[in-house]
């Protein structure tokens, strides 16, 4: 079966979505970052030079930020097209931004940022616009792990990834999943056995189907999308 970008049917379209894929005009932004800013290549675990500060994009892969409180605890991720501003990250204990997959990434320093100001006011809204989106999905992440059953926040997770790494055809969707099963866990704050009895139940039940260890088949969008409250909110483009 032919897959594609396009959503599946069952969702809504009350305005953008927390975590939407960035806009065709994206391309400038990251233009700009290639010809002003730094690449850099992260391997698996590798951590993000947080200092000196700067504004990071990302190009390919996924960053974890993550916490020791007193836990490892990852509370965030920016994938391809997101935003990072090294400089506005809180004052966590353990605070650390890193690779859950090889990643590469475009940092600008402030200076080349400044120009942005005065030659590209197109290229600042998209800048304001894709950090916006960066803090509305951590505000998800948070309410997934504070409010809703294990079921729920592992549902609600993949759809996110979905949004964001899927391929969709008629109710199902191919997901690539650029990190390990341990990450997940601790970003849903359930640990690896909780995990694994909910991954194999949404198995039994024909909702998902794993193909290895970093990808999936959602068979049953539909299904899936009943089992998270925050379904409208994460499937909405």
């Amino acid at each position: 079966m032919a897959l594609s970008n396009d959503v599946p049917s069952g969702r809504t379209s009350k305005g953008p979505a927390l975590d939407a894929p960035p806009s065709p005009g994206t391309a400038a932004l990251f233009t700009f970052f290639e010809r002003s800013g730094t690449l850099l290549r992260l391997a698996r675990c590798q951590l993000l030079p947080l200092h000196p500060a700067g504004t990071c994009l990302v190009r390919c892969g996924l960053l974890a930020l993550q916490t020791a409180t007193p836990r490892r605890q990852i509370v965030g991720f920016w994938h391809p097209g997101d935003v990072l501003e090294t400089a506005n990250l809180p004052a966590l204990p353990g605070l650390a931004v890193s690779a859950t997959a090889p990643a590469e990434v475009w940092r600008l320093r402030p200076q080349a940022l400044e120009s942005i100001l005065t030659e590209r006011p197109d290229l600042l809204r998209l800048l304001l616009r894709l950090s916006a989106i960066a803090l509305k999905q951590l505000l998800v992440s948070n309410a997934m792990v504070g409010k809703l059953s294990g079921e729920e926040r592992v549902a609600s997770f993949l759809l996110t990834m979905a949004m964001r790494h899927g391929r969709f055809g008629s109710n199902r969707a191919e997901i690539d999943l650029p990190l390990s099963r341990a990450d997940m866990a601790d970003h849903l704050g359930l640990n690896a056995d909780t995990l694994s009895r909910i991954m194999s139940a949404l198995r039994t039940a024909g909702i998902i189907e794993p193909l290895g260890r970093h990808r999936l088949v959602v068979r049953d969008w539909r299904g899936l999308r009943d089992r998270s409250p925050l379904a409208d909110a994460l499937t909405t483009r």
